[in-house]
C-alpha cells in the first residue's frame, strides 16, 4: 500500500504543474526552444505545439496500475487569474482521499470533500495566478520535465493524433488538438497507464460549483486540520 500512495505522489508531480517563479519559465523556454532548434523540422513542429497547447479546459484523468485497479483521479486548469486542482486517490479503498483547491488571485480555498472540511487561506502576491498566466509555453502534460530524465525514441503521427516513445519504455498518446489522452508511467518496476476520462470546458461554473460546496462544510483553522 505503502507502494501505491508514493506512486501517486510522483504522479501528482509528473502530470500536473504547479506554481513556478519566472527565472523558472524563462530557463525553461531558453531549453525548450534549444531542443526544438536541434531536432527534425516536422518532428520540433510537433513537440511544439504540444508546449503550446492549452485548451483552457479542464481535463481529468485516471491513473490504472498495472493490475487494471484505479489509483487516483487528477485534474489540474489555470485559466485568468484562476486555478482548480482536484485529485481523489484510490490506495486504500475503504478510506479514499478526495480534495480540490481552489485558487482566484492570491485568495485560496482548501476542500477536503470526504472530510467535509475547507481551509480559507491566501497565497503569494507574486504568484503565477496572481499574476496571471500567459506562459509561451504552458506544457499542460508536463512533457518537458519528462524529457529531462528520458530521451525520445520515436515520434510517430497516428490517424487521430501523436504517440511519443521514451527511452524508458514508456509512451505518450496526444490527439490532433496536442492534448494528451493516453500514457504510461514506470515506478518501482510497475508499469501504469493514464487516460483522459472526461472534460469540462465551463471553467467558472466549475470553479462555481466546487466554491458552493463549502456551504455546508465544516471551516477549519489551518491547513493541517483538512488533510
Amino acid at each position: 500500500m505503502k507502494k501505491k500512495f508514493t506512486l501517486i505522489l510522483i504522479l501528482i508531480v509528473i502530470i500536473f504543474s504547479s506554481c513556478s517563479n519566472d527565472d523558472y519559465q524563462n530557463e525553461k523556454n531558453q531549453n525548450i526552444e534549444k531542443s526544438l532548434s536541434n531536432m527534425d523540422k516536422e518532428d520540433a513542429e510537433l513537440l511544439e505545439n504540444i508546449y503550446k497547447a492549452n485548451p483552457k479546459q479542464a481535463l481529468y484523468y485516471k491513473t490504472y496500475y498495472e493490475d487494471g485497479s484505479l489509483l487516483s483521479e487528477n485534474m489540474n486548469v489555470n485559466w485568468d487569474d484562476k486555478n482548480i486542482s482536484y485529485m481523489k486517490n484510490y490506495y486504500h479503498p475503504n478510506k479514499p482521499i478526495e480534495i480540490v483547491y481552489l485558487f482566484k488571485g492570491n485568495k485560496a480555498l482548501y476542500i477536503n470533500i470526504i472530510e467535509n472540511k475547507f481551509y480559507r487561506g491566501k497565497i503569494s502576491d507574486d504568484s503565477d495566478f496572481v499574476k496571471g498566466l500567459s506562459r509561451k509555453y504552458p506544457d499542460i502534460s508536463n512533457l518537458y520535465d519528462n524529457l529531462m530524465d528520458n530521451n525520445i525514441s520515436s515520434i510517430k503521427k497516428e490517424d487521430d493524433g501523436i504517440r511519443i516513445d521514451l527511452s524508458d519504455g514508456t509512451y505518450r498518446i496526444y490527439n490532433s488538438d496536442f492534448i494528451m489522452t493516453k500514457a504510461s508511467t514506470i515506478s518501482e518496476g510497475a508499469q501504469n497507464t493514464i487516460i483522459l476520462d472526461r472534460k469540462d470546458s465551463n471553467l467558472d461554473k466549475l470553479y462555481e460549483d466546487y466554491e458552493n460546496m463549502i456551504s455546508s462544510m465544516q471551516e477549519v483553522e489551518s491547513l493541517e486540520d483538512i488533510k
